[in-house]
């Protein structure tokens, strides 16, 4: 098997030819084409590449014995199904751009599975087989898109939900908070309340206090007026002696019945 995959290297070797003058090694046939994918092709080992249908790239050379074919697809250089592709144009090695450089790149033979020799790929598609798989590719494509405007409204439905709650929250959050608010200015007028009660109470009965006091000042003063005109008046009625002693007994009868009063005053 080493020998025949040696063969093969040395047959794309002779079959196309590496241009020497070009700065990047790259392998350049005689004759190239831009091709242009007819089918989506998934790379099933090493060597081979990869694309999708009506991806355009440059081929080497034209379809070799094994059925395979050997192109570039960006920077990478393998091999792929010759009835895969359609040929647009012929194009000259000048208008081939250089890849990225890779010292005396030479890509592997084309694969050889078991019963490869038996592989048949699909056959090219008609033009009303081609137009069924650009409907089906822009009904896919409306597909996609319809998922992506459900999913957007989907979104958009969630984002309402979300903004709903939000607002009952913050509206419950608020209400408590005005509850709470009107609680303590309830309970700081009470308290208010009850401070001027207790105030105006103090100023009564301090009005009250001072009324008596000037009663009773009022009072003794009249009752002082009346003991002092008595004792002149019985001064006046006796004699020296009769005086002193009645001055004396006056008195104290006088602060008796002036401390007698009093304490009934009280």
């Amino acid at each position: 098997q080493q020998k025949e995959q040696q063969q093969l290297v040395n047959n794309l070797q002779q079959e196309n030819k590496i241009n020497e003058n070009e700065s990047n090694d790259v392998l350049i046939s005689e004759v190239n084409y831009q091709v242009r994918a007819i089918y989506d092709y998934t790379a099933q080992g090493e060597g081979e590449v990869s694309f999708v249908a009506n991806q355009e790239f440059v081929m080497f050379g034209g379809e070799q014995e094994c059925g395979w074919a050997t192109g570039r697809i960006d920077s990478q250089i393998g091999h792929f199904p010759f009835k895969y592709v359609e040929i647009i144009a012929q194009i000259s090695n000048s208008d081939i751009p250089p890849p990225p450089p890779e010292e005396d790149f030479i890509p592997p033979p084309p694969p050889e599975e078991e019963g490869e020799e038996d592989f048949v790929p699909p056959p090219p598609l008609n033009n009303d087989e081609k137009q069924l798989q650009n409907t089906t590719q822009i009904q896919s494509q409306e597909n996609d898109s319809n998922k992506i405007t459900n999913q957007i409204d989907n979104d958009n439905i969630q984002a309402q939900k979300n903004t709903t709650q939000q607002n009952n929250i913050t509206d419950k959050i608020f209400a408590q908070q005005v509850e709470e608010l009107q609680q303590e200015l309830q309970q700081e007028i009470a308290e208010t309340i009850n401070n001027i009660n207790h105030s105006q109470v103090e100023r009564n009965v301090t009005e009250q206090i001072d009324i008596t006091d000037k009663v009773f000042v009022q009072q003794v003063e009249e009752l002082q007026q009346e003991l002092q005109q008595e004792i002149a008046e019985t001064i006046n009625n006796i004699n020296h002696s009769q005086v002193e002693r009645n001055v004396t007994e006056q008195i104290d009868i006088t602060d008796k019945v002036f401390v007698q009063q009093v304490e009934e005053l009280q």
